[in-house]
């Protein structure tokens, strides 16, 4: 039987008011990274389409306070929530797909209490953000 916060959990993570349906492409943010040298993109993928895992993310943009040289400066960050038994082995340096919008996880994602969802910092890019002219 499933305990009430795993039920709560799934509940909250099958909601379209809060999260999104999203594509987790495990250890490929070494071909992100990649796409920044490359003139030609065609082929390029992010890894073997089986192991790519279909989910539900919650996102998250709160603005941060950082302190440099005694100034605050505010600046955007990108939290994912996903369920764990959806990802067991989240990792940082995977990467979320979010429609055209790429999610790299920069820190080792944290559980929460029960071990029921992972919380990581990510970093945000779009592939065409990588093809910018110079």
């Amino acid at each position: 039987m499933t305990d009430a916060f795993s039920f709560a959990a799934a509940r909250l993570f099958k909601d379209t008011n809060l999260s999104v349906a999203a594509t987790l492409w495990p250890s490929a943010a070494g071909t992100l990274d990649a796409w920044e040298s490359l003139d030609e993109v065609d082929g390029l993928d992010l890894g073997d389409p089986d192991e790519a895992i279909s989910l539900r993310v919650i996102r998250r943009t709160p603005d941060e306070i950082v302190e440099s040289f005694g100034h605050g400066m505010v600046v955007g960050t990108v939290i994912l929530s996903i369920q764990v038994a959806d990802a067991p082995s989240l990792k940082a340096d995977d990467v979320i797909q979010i429609d055209s919008t790429y999610y790299t996880l920069t820190s080792s994602p944290r559980k929460n209490a029960r071990g029921l969802i992972w919380t990581a910092a990510a970093r945000e890019g779009t592939r065409e953000s990588h093809f910018d002219a110079t």
